[in-house]
């Protein structure tokens, strides 16, 4: 688990906009986030919240060590396996050429959208509720205040 102080930038509603202080350099060596969003140093997490914060106020930021091939493989490679073995059941499955009203290749291609399509989305939804389960609580409280995070929140600090 990697925790990480921040300071809460902005309240909007139910969402905090936190800045994560300058990291450590043995943090960044694990998460590489910085690089990947393209500029080191801080980052600014859009956060849901579920207790009371104000701006200017001191937080922590607890985040899971999650290996990225883990997201990788559940976006991108099954998804894209799927679209593959969509496309070959498609086209040597006359039963679904003939619901189609297409030609072999065409009903594979239609068979691997949808089951690729398919996957996709089930594989972002799975992905999005275990992958990355980051708490926020103000600095010194234990457990108190959690807020739930979103990955696709995560914004470079402009």
């Amino acid at each position: 688990m990697m925790r990480e102080a921040g300071t809460v930038k902005k309240v909007l509603g139910d969402e905090l906009q936190i800045r994560i202080d300058e990291q450590r350099p043995e943090v960044c060596a694990k998460c590489r986030a910085c690089e990947v969003l393209g500029k080191g140093g801080n980052l600014v997490l859009r956060v849901k919240s579920e207790g009371s914060y104000r701006a200017g106020q001191r937080v922590t930021v607890d985040v899971p060590d999650v290996s990225p091939w883990h997201g990788i493989v559940w976006v991108l490679g099954l998804p894209i396996a799927m679209l593959v073995a969509g496309m070959l059941l498609g086209a040597n499955w006359p039963w679904w050429q003939n619901l189609v009203h297409l030609d072999a290749e065409l009903a594979g291609t239609l068979l691997g959208v949808i089951v690729g399509s398919g996957t996709f989305m089930i594989a972002r939804m799975v992905e999005r509720h275990y992958a990355c389960r980051i708490t926020v609580q103000p600095l010194g409280a234990q457990s108190e205040g959690a807020a739930s995070f979103n990955p696709d929140d995560l914004e470079e600090h402009e």
